[in-house]
């Protein structure tokens, strides 16, 4: 075990694993978010979810009026015009 030193309590870590943990006492002493932070990285995070949804929706009806452009034109420049 490795015991890593912190600006606050010790961690231990596994040398073999790596796995994190904390003794009863150590729990107590961690810094503790606001609220209002943890809300406000959960918004981020699902402002991120809808802006990719947006993203790959907008390439979604790009492909789809290419496709319509290339059945109605026959390709590119061998159609009508």
């Amino acid at each position: 075990m490795y015991v890593v030193p912190t600006s606050g309590p010790e961690i231990d870590l596994c040398r073999v694993c790596q796995m994190m943990w904390f003794d009863i006492y150590e729990i107590d002493d961690l810094p503790r978010r606001a609220e209002g932070e943890i809300q406000a990285e959960q918004w981020k995070t699902e402002l991120r979810r809808v802006q990719a949804r947006r993203a790959a929706q907008r390439q979604f009806d790009q492909r789809m009026q290419d496709r319509r452009i290339h059945a109605i034109y026959g390709g590119f420049g061998g159609g009508w015009f």
